[in-house]
């Protein structure tokens, strides 16, 4: 998972260049492991 920022028109270089990646994010730090998941829809596997 990516971390992006929008550019501003001075740092764009093209039409489709509108992100800059400022971190790049683990899924274990990103999502809740579905063991400690608090939600009654998750099921517990």
């Amino acid at each position: 998972m990516y971390l992006v920022q929008v550019k501003t028109a001075a740092e764009s270089q093209s039409a489709w260049d509108l992100y800059k990646t400022v971190q790049e994010v683990s899924g274990e730090d990103a999502f809740t492991p579905r063991a400690e998941s608090k939600c009654r829809l998750m099921p517990k596997a």
